[in-house]
């Protein structure tokens, strides 16, 4: 009897001893639970420059250095690429090219579609420059209806010399009423941008 039982108990602490042993996989799991996760991914790049604008920026670069002769026929080379592809910008650059014959011959009714392209595309100085050509009749037929709807389009582009013109046609009534209260607000908002001249205005007609 004291046989059978001596077996038991060696085989109940047997029993214990193989329950009580640590499992390997799960000891490894459990020292690497305190480890970071996989690396973050690395941040997104920078967009790239699309092809027009490089062309644009390259073309920028060269009319600022003064240059002539095939320096401005490679600045109009590459405005002409970036305009093709859309770029409002860059059809205002090479309006003004036209306009002075400057690395292309003369043309002011390539220019002034150019610049109504790029006004349309919302560049305000495109806008503001078609604008000051119907007003005056500068290379195109006098419209002062036309130049006041540009200047508008412009000023809503954020262009503060154009919030400036539009104010001082609804001050003078310049081919409308005149409309006291449009010319302060827009000259509010010519000022509103650093317009030392729109803020004389406003002064003057006594806005706070």
């Amino acid at each position: 009897m004291m046989k059978k039982v001596s077996i038991s108990v060696a085989s109940i602490l047997l029993v214990s001893l193989v329950a009580g042993c640590s499992n390997p996989a799960t000891d490894g799991a459990g020292a690497n639970s305190g480890q970071t996760g996989a690396a973050p991914a690395a941040s997104a790049s920078a967009p790239a420059v699309s092809e027009a604008e490089k062309n644009y920026q390259d073309a920028l670069r060269l009319i600022a250095s003064n240059g002539q002769g095939q320096v401005m026929t490679d600045a109009a080379s590459l405005l002409l690429k970036a305009s093709a592809d859309g770029h409002a910008g860059a059809k205002f650059e090479l309006a003004k090219l036209y306009q002075a014959g400057k690395g292309v011959e003369q043309n002011t009714g390539e220019a002034t579609n150019l610049l109504r392209a790029s006004a349309d595309a919302g560049n305000a100085d495109a806008a503001y420059k078609l604008a000051t050509m119907y007003a005056v009749g500068d290379g195109i037929e006098k419209n002062e209806g036309e130049a006041l709807n540009l200047y508008l389009k412009a000023g809503q582009a954020g262009s503060a010399d154009a919030a400036l013109k539009v104010g001082e046609i609804y001050q003078n009534g310049s081919g409308i009423p005149a409309d006291l209260g449009e010319a302060k607000a827009w000259y509010q908002k010519a000022a509103d941008k650093g317009n030392a001249e729109a803020a004389e205005k406003l002064k003057a007609l006594g806005a706070k």
